[in-house]
């Protein structure tokens, strides 16, 4: 172990900066986003002996922080030749705190012990694209159980709850009817068919901008919707029926009938998660 005469701990020392660097952007992820410890080497623990020590979980640093601090003397300490391994974690609290966003983050940093290789080296944390919906109500029951909701001159709308997406890419938010007509059967059992278009999507915010329905997929984003701390974005969205068309078109008794589809889709268009949600 000893450089030299007396014994030397090894160290790690960032020689990059104080972050992890994004690969294609001017993202980055603070240093504390991973935490690293020895694991083993040369397949175990070295012995620390009477006056060495072995460091918890630390950080990669710009100054040089030690990842073994061997006995002041040789008796009883020591390590087996072969790999070095180490144990690497995020803890919980990073993933709320910081943006992961898709690609690779590295650091560079370099080691001061001769005999071990390699003595400079990239520490790489790698982020998949992903898309990926948390919420899974699939099923919306809207019930019209007033006529005054008919005397009402104001737009009708239905709030569809919060919807909630993770991400590690930006995305925008698209969606379609699955066919052209809402079906619809009367209280007597009779068919029948409205036009989606009666029916507009938008949102209580203004994450969503407000236009009809159709049977192809179109793009209700107001803006894209970027990667952000926590890698997850929250918007409300509902449907609107104007008062006329409410009248003329929903006042007879009976089930209305409707599907949508949903995709978030990446700006890049590589990616895209979907989602099916019935209505009636």
């Amino acid at each position: 172990m000893p450089l030299g005469l007396l014994p030397t701990a090894p160290t790690f020392t960032s020689v990059s900066g104080s972050t992890f660097t994004h690969s294609t952007s001017s993202s980055t992820l603070p240093n504390t986003t991973l935490l690293w410890q020895l694991e083993s080497m040369g397949g175990q623990l070295p012995s620390t002996g009477y006056s060495g020590s072995l460091p918890g979980f630390q950080s990669f640093s710009t100054s040089a922080l030690k990842w073994f601090e061997p006995p002041s003397i040789s008796v009883g300490g020591g390590f087996n030749k072969g790999n070095i391994n180490f144990t690497f974690k995020i803890p919980a609290a990073q993933f709320t705190a910081n943006a992961f966003r898709a690609g690779n983050y590295s650091m560079d940093i370099t080691q001061n012990y001769n005999d071990f290789t390699p003595r400079n080296f990239k520490t790489i944390l790698v982020i998949p694209s992903s898309i990926r919906w948390i919420t899974t109500s699939l099923t919306k029951y809207i019930e019209i159980s007033s006529l005054n909701d008919y005397r009402n001159t104001s737009t009708k709308v239905w709030d569809l709850g919060n919807t909630e997406i993770a991400h590690t890419v930006d995305f925008n938010f698209w969606a379609k009817a699955a066919a052209a007509n809402i079906q619809f059967t009367s209280s007597k059992g009779v068919p029948g068919t409205r036009s989606i278009a009666s029916i507009k999507l938008g949102s209580s915010g203004a994450a969503l901008t407000t236009k009809a329905l159709s049977a192809d997929f179109q793009n209700f984003s107001a803006a894209n919707f970027n990667v952000v701390a926590g890698n997850r974005n929250n918007f409300t969205p509902g449907l609107y029926v104007n008062a006329d068309d409410f009248k003329n078109l929903f006042f007879e008794a009976g089930t209305y009938t409707f599907e949508l589809n949903f995709n978030a889709k990446s700006t890049d268009n590589t990616i895209n998660s979907l989602q099916i949600r019935l209505f009636s």
